[in-house]
This record gives C-alpha cells, structure tokens and sequence, in this order.
C-alpha cells in the first residue's frame, strides 16, 4: 500500500517510516561530521562577536551587524557559547545542521512524491554526489558543510516546509512555514505563497476555515524574537574611525552598481533548473490529476517552481528593462538565490519517478547508470583522460541531464492518451532539447540517452508490461534489491572520499604561529589588517580581524553600514564603494596599493583604526616588520613608537 495513502488505517506506518528515515539521516549527519572532520562556521565568528569573546570595537561594522542581526541560527548559536565555549561542539553542531539541511528535505520530497521510503534514501544518496551544484545562477549551491551555512540550512527550512505543505502533514507545514522569518527571511516569500496557495485550497476543496490559524504562533515567535533583539542592537558609529560624512545612500548605490554579483542579473545554468523544472513537474502534476482527482505533492511541487520562476524571471525583467534604476527593495533579500531550490527538488523527484511503483521497470536503468558510475567516480578519474574526465563528469551535471531526460520519458507514456495536455507539452519539450542542444550539446546528448534507457526498461519487460495494460508494472524485488545495493555502495564511496580529506577545525601551521606569537606578546584583543577576500581567518586564529570576504554584502541588509564600509575600503584597500559615474572603484587591486603604502602610512591607519599589525601574501614586501614568516604569508607589525605627530 502507498506509504502516503491518506486514512486512519496505514498514519502508524507512515509517521514510523518518515520518523525512521529522519532519525537515519540525522544519525548519518553526525557519522558524516565525524568522519570528514569538523569545519569552520560562519556563525561561529559571528557569536564571537554577539559575545564579547573576540573584543572589536563598538563601531565595528562586525560589531553593529551581528548584535542586529536577525537569525535565531546565530543567536542559538551564541546561546549555546554563552554556556559551553567550545570551539568543536558549535562548529560540529552546525556542520551537522548543515547536512541535516542537505538530507532531510529530500528525503521528505522524495518519499512523499514515490510513497516508498527507500526511494527516499536512494534520493538522498544522489543529492550527496552533488550533481546539481554545478547549476545555480549568481549564488552557488552546496552539499557537504562548508563555511557559509546560513543560506543553505535557510534552503533546507524552506523545501523540508513546502514538503511538509505538499503532504498530509501540512498542517505541521504551516507552523514551520511561520518559523521561518526567524531562520532564514530571504528565502521566506515563495514557501509563503505556496502556504498562502494551500490554505486557500483547503478551505475551498476541504472546508477548513480555520487553517491559516496554524502559522499564527509560529510567526508570533518571529514577532517576540525581533522585539527581543532590539535590547541587543547597538547603533552604527556617528564619530570615530568609522563614521563618514558620505551618506548610506550614496554606497548603497555604488555598491548594487559595482559589487551586489548575488543581486546582478544572473545568467548561469541556474535557469535550466527553473525550465527543466516546469516541464518535468507540469507533466508530472498532469498526471497526478488524472489519477487522483485532486492537487497531489506533484501538484504543489508544480507551483512552487512556477512561483520560484515567476520571482526570479519576473525581478529579472524588470532588472533588465530598468537598469540601475530598479527599486532597492526588489533586490535586497536576492530573490535570485531562489533558483537554487530547484536542484535538490529536481533530483528528488527525478529519482522518485523510477522509484514509483508504476515507474520502476522502466526507470530503472537510468537511475542504475547514475548510481553505479557515481560509485566508481574514483575509479573513472584515473582511467578516463583527464581532460575528458574535468569536462564531462567530473561535477556530475550528465547525471542531472540523464535522469531528466529519463524522467520526461516515463511521463510522456504514461500520458500518451492524454492528447489535450500532451501535444502541447511535446512541443515545448522539442523545443526546449533544441535551445539545449545549441546550448549544452553535451547535456541534449545525455537527455537522449536518458530517453533510450527508460525506453529500454520497458522492452526488458514486455510480458509483464501486457499483462498489466502497457507500462504500469508491479514492482520487482530484484530491481528493488540492486537500486538498494547500488545506492549504498555509492554512499560509502562518498564517506571513503571525504574521509581522505579529513580534518578537525584546519588552521595551518603559519596561523598556529602567529596565534603562538600574539600570545606571547600578551596581546590577545590584537586586530589584524588582511586581505579582504580571506575567510574564517578570526576564528582561526582567536583575534578581530579587519574585514572578510562576507562583510560588504551587508550592506544591503543593513545600509547604514555604508559609510563605515566606505572609509575603511578606501583607507585600507584603495576601493571606492561609491565612486562617481564612469569612475573606475579600484583602479589599482589591493595587492598592488599595499607595497605602495610607506611606514608614515601605515602607522597614520594603524592609529586611526587601532591595529598593531598586518597579514600580508608572501610576494609582496610592506614597509613594515615581518614578525612571523610563513611558506605563503608573512605577519607585519606597525611599529606605533616611531609614529610622527
């Protein structure tokens, strides 16, 4: 029986077998961490800060922004410190939240859409392998955790909520879909039209006055956090190094024209997901509403990609018609990060249409190609030419393009007497293979492979297949047994691979000097001058640093920062964050206006902002006192007694 069939008689077995899958990944999640070894997070650094425990000035732009920032994922964590200062439990915390994000989503996606658990793990297993971060627009995509964990577990919130709306659970749905302002507000608009769009439903088909009601508390925790937060906050720097009389408007303008690359009009391969999505999930809902009769988890799958397209290609229209002239408030929350919803959807529903049990004779092969060449990925990298291996499989995108193309095959026999829908769906899925095969010729040639597969699933069974009145066949346990067995096969490929890079907490042996260095010296609130791409760099080495690869996209979440980013930038790195038009705002790289600085300079900055010393790239010479020496980088200090008045 269906594990998602609605009824009293089977709600024991589907709430074990979803609690046991979540239990499962989230046991995993932390065999996972364990095995890779722990990582740095982002929102370590930022509880630092919350805390106290890395001392930065109250003008700080560090200091201002995270003492506002609203998300209950860095407050928890600086709660958590608050308690238990401990550098491996809060990273390896979040690393595990950070897979927790990557799993559970698509397991609920993927079981809901099959009604079979164990298609649920096999679609995690391949989400896993990461061939779909290889698409996304302006903003990148990610798999195993990595320093920037906000944005991705803010995904995971969001896709594990409109499962939970798409299934007989959304009601629970509702609350999670309140919670989330809290977690993660830039990726809140499109769950909360598609709850908006549920609620509506059920109050029309099923009579549910009262439903909207399950969101109220969760949004009422959202309304009591940022009231809380205001005893928190502290108000940016009106004197000091880092006020500046130019105004917020000024560098927020200059900043969405020469450095907002998350907010700038992206045209990546992102945009396959969104088309790839609607076609595939428009047939695929299609089919849903013939069988059922109702809005089905393939039909609610449906709208929230067309309300993720219509965001992102809708801002982008009006991006492109107006230029730099389009509303800040359009672009602010980056609606174009939302593209990346549709990889782990599009991979859970891909794998879930073979694990169907309609669907499995035929989607088998496909889904068995996939799951057996990802297991000897490693083995391919030193049999298949290097230059052939890079180009064609080693980011996995041939899988995305073969498991679509098989996708969209099944759909197009199990709806082949459906005329009204299907001519027309055939049509834009010609001409869609077209703009692919001008576009990708690689990725049209997989999709067609992915066809013939499915279509040589079905010849395999050709008996079975007349029996059951065409392609709907009963499962069979042996392709069951070997989707299974391939599936955890390449699991353990993938825990084998990034056991090989295993590693707690990495700081080089050049940051234990240093760390080693300024302790020694009894300077433990020293702030460090670095470049402004480094990253994790202040919880590597314990101390404030100046400035970090993340901190200018803050300003468009928090404008008023501006003209504290203004100055700084200018001094330290020679870029202009509003300059005038046609002006280029860095005509000289940073690594080319350091050596240019001579000790007058330095030591004047290094009074303004009060920073003793500078972490500076080997290849370059400062006119200052290398302390440490590194095999890449070198410690300056400003030596302030020299310093003339």
């Amino acid at each position: 029986m269906p594990l998602f069939a609605v009824g009293n008689t089977h709600e024991t077995r589907r709430q074990s077998s979803l609690a046991g899958g979540l239990l499962f990944w989230g046991l995993f999640s932390v065999v996972a961490v364990a095995v890779r070894g722990v990582r740095w997070d982002e929102n370590h650094e930022f509880a630092q800060a919350i805390l106290g425990l890395i001392h930065y000035d109250p003008g700080h732009p560090m200091y201002v922004y995270t003492r506002g920032l609203y998300s209950i994922q860095t407050w928890a964590l600086a709660g958590l410190m608050a308690v238990r200062d401990s550098a491996l439990l809060v990273n390896g915390l979040r690393n595990v939240l950070f897979l927790v994000a990557t799993t559970f989503p698509v397991f609920l996606w993927a079981t809901l859409l099959s009604r079979r658990a164990l298609t649920g793990h096999v679609a995690v297993i391949v989400v896993l392998m990461g061939i779909h971060v290889s698409f996304y627009g302006n903003y990148p995509q990610f798999v195993w955790p990595g320093f920037y964990s906000n944005g991705h577990v803010g995904t995971g919130w969001a896709l594990a909520s409109a499962a939970l709306l798409a299934s007989p659970y959304w009601r629970l749905g509702l609350l999670f879909t309140g919670l989330m302002p809290m977690v993660h507000l830039g990726q809140f608009p499109p769950v909360f039209l598609l709850a908006v769009c549920r609620v509506a439903y059920s109050s029309w088909w099923r009579k549910e006055r009262t439903a909207a009601l399950r969101a109220f508390p969760g949004l009422l925790l959202c309304a009591v956090f940022w009231l809380a937060l205001r005893d928190f906050a502290v108000p940016v720097a009106t004197h000091g190094p880092y006020a500046s009389e130019i105004t917020p408007d000024a560098v927020l303008a200059g900043y969405m024209t020469h450095f907002a690359s998350h907010r700038a009009l992206p045209w990546g391969t992102g945009h396959l997901l969104l088309a790839g999505g609607l076609i595939l999930f428009a047939a695929a809902a299609r089919r849903e509403w013939r069988v059922e009769h109702g809005a089905g988890p393939f039909g609610w799958l449906f709208l929230h990609t067309l309300i993720v397209t219509g965001i992102v290609w809708g801002t982008m229209a009006v991006q492109r018609t107006l230029g730099s002239a389009t509303p800040y408030l359009l672009l602010a929350w980056m609606p174009y990060r939302l593209m990346n919803h549709l990889g782990p959807l599009l991979v859970a529903a891909m794998v879930a249409m073979p694990g169907r049990r309609s669907m499995m004779a035929q989607g088998f092969p496909a889904l068995a190609v996939v799951l057996l060449l990802g297991a000897l990925r490693p083995v391919l990298g030193m049999v298949v030419p290097q230059v052939l291996f890079a180009r064609y499989l080693a980011d996995g995108a041939w899988a995305v393009f073969l498991l679509w193309g098989a996708s969209v095959a099944l759909l197009a026999m199990e709806l082949r007497g459906d005329r009204r829908f299907v001519r027309p769906w055939l049509l834009c899925l010609a001409i869609a293979l077209v703009a692919l095969a001008v576009y990708h010729q690689f990725g049209a040639g997989c999709v067609l492979i992915g066809m013939a597969l499915s279509a040589l699933g079905g010849c395999l069974s050709p008996s079975t297949a007349k029996q059951h009145g065409g392609w709907g066949q009963p499962p069979s346990r042996g392709r069951a047994v070997a989707t299974g067995g391939l599936a955890v096969l390449l699991a353990l490929v993938l825990l084998v691979g990034q056991w090989q890079h295993r590693e707690h907490l990495p700081v080089s042996p050049f940051e234990r000097e240093v760390r080693d260095y300024l302790a020694a010296r009894g300077d433990p609130d020293a702030l460090i001058v670095a470049r402004y791409q480094q990253e994790g760099l202040q919880a590597r080495l314990g101390h404030p640093v100046m400035t970090d690869m993340a901190s200018l996209t803050w300003i468009p979440y928090r404008p008023s920062l501006g003209p504290a980013f203004y100055g700084m930038y200018r001094d330290l790195y020679g870029l202009d964050l509003a300059p005038p038009p046609g002006v280029n705002p860095m005509p000289l790289a940073w690594f080319e206006v350091w050596p240019r600085k001579n000790g007058t300079a330095w030591r004047r900055l290094a009074r303004k902002y009060d920073f003793h010393y500078v972490l500076a790239p080997s290849f370059m010479k400062l006119a200052l006192t290398p302390v440490v020496e590194g095999d890449h980088e070198r410690l300056y200090a400003v030596e302030m007694e020299d310093m003339a008045e």
